[in-house]
């Protein structure tokens, strides 16, 4: 078994993993001032960094692959290692669903739905890394990066429907009928 450590730096995990740590700040503050279903929204800037230090990740391991710097069997050990950590915070969208009521159905219903995603993303990955060729690896990139702003497009939706974003399209200016621009 061939191990990440040559493809996957401290410096690498800490990029992935301490803008998880400021977004549960920034929820933990949110939840304090009454405001958590601002959280989700959170979660596709979070997604965005992923998707960039993602890309970037495996166009530099590459270069290191086909300069025979590292083996297959390494890269593919920093791919799943990656893929994990990418399916494993497609679960963020619950979190704030059972931060903000913990006891409703409508939240424990979310979360069951977040974490199939989580878990078919994770199930994906791993399915695709049995796989050969530098095709199934990419897609069990895409797939473990897509969970999350899949989840939080679905968990915003749901929390409109709930009425958590009422108060934004009541205070924007909505023009009436009938109303030209510039009169």
């Amino acid at each position: 078994m061939d191990s990440d450590l040559s493809v996957i730096s401290d410096r690498l995990l800490q990029l992935y993993l301490y803008p998880v740590v400021a977004w549960a700040c920034l929820l933990l503050g949110l939840f304090v001032y009454g405001h958590i279903h601002w959280g989700l929204l959170l979660c596709l800037p979070l997604s965005l960094w992923f998707a960039g230090l993602t890309v970037y990740w495996r166009i530099q391991t590459r270069r290191r692959l086909r300069a025979s710097e590292i083996t297959v069997g390494e890269f593919r050990a920093g791919t799943l290692t990656i893929s994990r950590i990418l399916a494993g915070t497609s679960s963020t969208p619950a979190i704030v669903f059972l931060a903000a009521d913990p006891f409703s159905v409508t939240a424990w219903s979310t979360c069951l739905g977040v974490g199939t995603l989580c878990l078919l993303a994770y199930g994906v990955a791993g399915t695709m890394l049995r796989l050969k060729g530098e095709v199934p690896l990419a897609v069990a990139l895409l797939a473990s990066w897509l969970a999350l702003p899949i989840n939080a497009t679905g968990a915003v939706t749901a929390a409109t429907f709930l009425g958590w974003y009422d108060t934004v399209a009541e205070h924007t200016p909505m023009p009436l009928r009938g109303e030209s621009p510039g009169n």
